[in-house]
């Protein structure tokens, strides 16, 4: 993953700044939309859990299967909290090398933003 995104900032270092804002805006909505998408993975998740262990509890359904299904349920938690992890470090790797090397300036940021925003309503739909 860390070299796709290092792969990713060395092929935009080449041409024009406005190929750079849009692809680097572009890079920072992909992972943004994946961030979001665990987002939503992690919320069902939780409520996943809530309804079995309600449903437990209540006595609702078949006392051995919401057991095994909980169980299931419980064994993905790490595997997500593993993913989001590495977007996150990811996100935060990306966004500091390009403050870092392209937009040191605060007006240079705020286009960086933009273009970001513009990237989001693209891609993540």
């Amino acid at each position: 993953m860390k070299r796709y995104i290092v792969l990713l900032l060395l092929l935009g270092a080449c041409g024009h700044p406005e190929d750079n804002l849009k692809q680097d805006g572009e890079t920072l909505a992909t992972l943004n939309c994946r961030a979001k998408k665990l987002q939503d993975e992690r919320f069902k998740l939780a409520d996943d859990i809530r309804f079995a262990e309600d449903s437990l509890l209540e006595g609702k359904g078949d006392t051995l299967l919401l057991k095994k299904r909980l169980a299931v349920l419980n064994g993905q938690i790490e595997g997500l909290h593993q993913r989001t992890r590495i977007v996150a470090d990811s996100f935060t790797l990306v966004m500091g090398q390009l403050h870092q090397a392209r937009y040191k300036e605060p007006a240079s940021r705020k286009a960086l933003d933009t273009a970001v925003q513009n990237a989001l309503s693209v891609l993540c739909k």
